[in-house]
């Protein structure tokens, strides 16, 4: 589960172990309006794509790691 807000801040929490938090992201600048899951059935891929008030868009793919906590890599962003 995700959560963003007017802090700038996106909040990463896992329900398995109670919605603790389990990562913050913080690259955008301007609050934030909007997140979503998308996943790729034909690459298998699962990705968080995040929007703000600062005009850009963030889009991170989960990359499952051996601990099992999640890792979400940049892979692009910047919308004009």
């Amino acid at each position: 589960m995700v959560t963003g807000s007017r802090d700038r801040l996106i909040h990463i929490y896992s329900v398995k172990q109670g919605c603790k938090i389990i990562g913050t992201l913080e690259e955008h600048s301007g609050s934030i309006i909007a997140i979503k899951f998308v996943f790729n059935y034909k690459k298998k891929t699962l990705h968080l794509i995040s929007c703000a008030a600062d005009k850009t868009f963030i889009i991170r793919e989960y990359v499952a790691q051996m601990s099992l906590d999640p890792n979400l890599t940049q892979q692009g962003k910047k919308m004009f």
